[in-house]
């Protein structure tokens, strides 16, 4: 299984992919939205973990970008901001698969 990580903390992504490897899984990394909706637009892949936060393009419109382009791979969010009702909303008609808080110091006990 290919997982693509879009995700900018550089601490937090080696984390996550350091933990995807040792699981056997093999990843794609990009670092801001941009690079992100292009190595998802011509790479393969089976699930994205996605930080909404991210430089150059937002992680909404990466994921909105990926629903327009017919790219329906399961998604989970990954992400320290907090969410309204309206993000919810967003959420489902995006197809989410799951919400995942993050918890930077969580992250940083594990290393």
């Amino acid at each position: 299984m290919k997982i693509l990580v879009i995700e900018d903390d550089k601490k937090t992504a080696d984390f996550l992919l350091k933990a995807l490897k040792e699981a056997g899984y093999t990843t794609l990394h990009a670092s801001d939205g941009r690079s992100g909706l292009m190595t998802a637009k011509t790479e393969t892949f089976d699930l994205a973990i996605i930080d909404l936060m991210l430089p150059l393009v937002d992680g909404f419109t990466v994921i909105e970008n990926l629903r327009q382009a017919n790219i329906s791979v399961p998604i989970i969010i990954l992400s320290a901001k907090n969410f309204l009702m309206k993000s919810f909303c967003q959420f489902i008609n995006l197809s989410i698969l799951k919400y995942v808080p993050k918890k930077q110091s969580a992250i940083d006990k594990k290393r």
